[in-house]
């Protein structure tokens, strides 16, 4: 089984940056299509775990240490 629905669609909706129709679109097929389905639910968990990390400051001098 495989799905022709490029992986970057699924992005662009996590990312809120499709159309109306488009969205709507996207939620009809995600509701159809276990493999997208699957992808969105994986790509969701680890945006949420990637936001849940705690945000520390870059050392003063980290511009200096990488151009060098």
């Amino acid at each position: 089984m495989s799905c022709k629905m490029p992986v970057e669609q699924i992005h662009l909706y996590m990312d809120g940056e499709l159309s109306e129709r488009d969205t709507r679109e996207m939620e009809q097929h995600l509701l159809s299509c276990k493999i997208c389905s699957e992808q969105y639910d994986g790509l969701y968990r680890t945006l949420q775990a990637l936001k849940s990390l705690a945000r520390k400051k870059a050392p003063v001098n980290l511009a200096d240490r990488v151009l060098s």
